[in-house]
């Protein structure tokens, strides 16, 4: 029983991974002209991804290794975010507030969107929950201020289809 809890344990960092693997990807493809399968090949070889910084109390920095992602799931994300670009961008500017136009959204947080509302509309394998609650957690270890807020009532409003959807 041990064994298969902590396989289960294993098996959400490598999905938790994934989806922040998929946001950094999905980063890489809005600012460059890099592929989606280019893209997934450097993470599964182990060119991208594997390490982040960690902040420590004292103000300084230290590089951790990261678990590697389930390659299966970031690839579903990466490739659906690619597959449905122009619906996955008319869901997001109808979900956001006055406040938070379009122009306002940095690369970060349109790749954060991205991802969370393709997983939420086409991959479906994971409770809505979940998933929102992992994409504002990579927000929230980028971000300090109001944009985890923005991400959490955006895809809140997908969700509970109080919003518009896919």
């Amino acid at each position: 029983m041990k064994k298969e809890t902590n396989n289960a344990m294993k098996s959400n960092i490598n999905r938790s991974n994934a989806r922040l693997s998929a946001v950094q990807s999905v980063y890489l493809m809005g600012v460059s002209d890099i592929g989606a399968d280019e893209i997934i090949r450097s993470f599964t070889a182990g060119i991208l991804g594997g390490m982040a910084i960690q902040d420590n109390d004292d103000g300084s920095e230290t590089i951790v290794p990261l678990p590697k992602p389930d390659i299966a799931l970031l690839s579903e994300i990466v490739h659906a975010v690619a597959s449905n670009q122009q619906q996955i961008q008319q869901v997001i500017a109808a979900n956001l507030s006055e406040k938070w136009p379009v122009e306002r959204l940095e690369p970060l947080l349109k790749a954060i969107l991205k991802c969370s509302i393709a997983e939420l509309a086409f991959i479906k394998t994971s409770p809505k929950a979940v998933v929102i609650s992992e994409y504002i957690d990579i927000a929230k270890s980028f971000y300090q201020d109001a944009e985890p807020k923005m991400v959490n009532a955006v895809l809140d409003k997908i969700a509970t289809g109080r919003g518009a959807g896919i």
